[in-house]
């Protein structure tokens, strides 16, 4: 199976992508540009426009959508087309979709 996060373009989403391969027994293959070999990938919407990522989702089995704050992302936009995304998976019911909450810092 091919499992894809997305969250912020900070090596936090490189991170947690790492350890959900561990407890899948799968690995990380980091950034999702060469997607063929079965396991974890990430992207942000830093990585890729909100129209390629509809399409691009079709070649995963299952999402994960990293519940990051607002403050680490590196810009508004960035965050509001991700949580678009979000809103767009969850709504058409596009995939199997899992949300990540993550621990506020401090």
């Amino acid at each position: 199976m091919k499992y894809l996060c997305i969250g912020n373009p900070t090596s936090a989403t490189n991170d947690i992508t790492t350890r959900l391969a561990v407890a899948k027994k799968t690995i990380n293959h980091g950034l999702a540009i060469n997607t063929e070999q079965e396991g974890f990938y990430h992207i942000s919407l830093a990585d890729i426009s909100i129209l390629e990522a509809e399409t691009f989702l079709e070649q995963f089995d299952e999402l994960y959508f990293l519940d990051q704050g607002k403050e680490t992302y590196s810009s508004e936009l960035v965050y509001n087309n991700t949580r678009a995304l979000l809103l767009y998976i969850k709504n058409w019911n596009v995939k199997p979709l899992k949300i990540v909450k993550l621990k506020s810092p401090g």
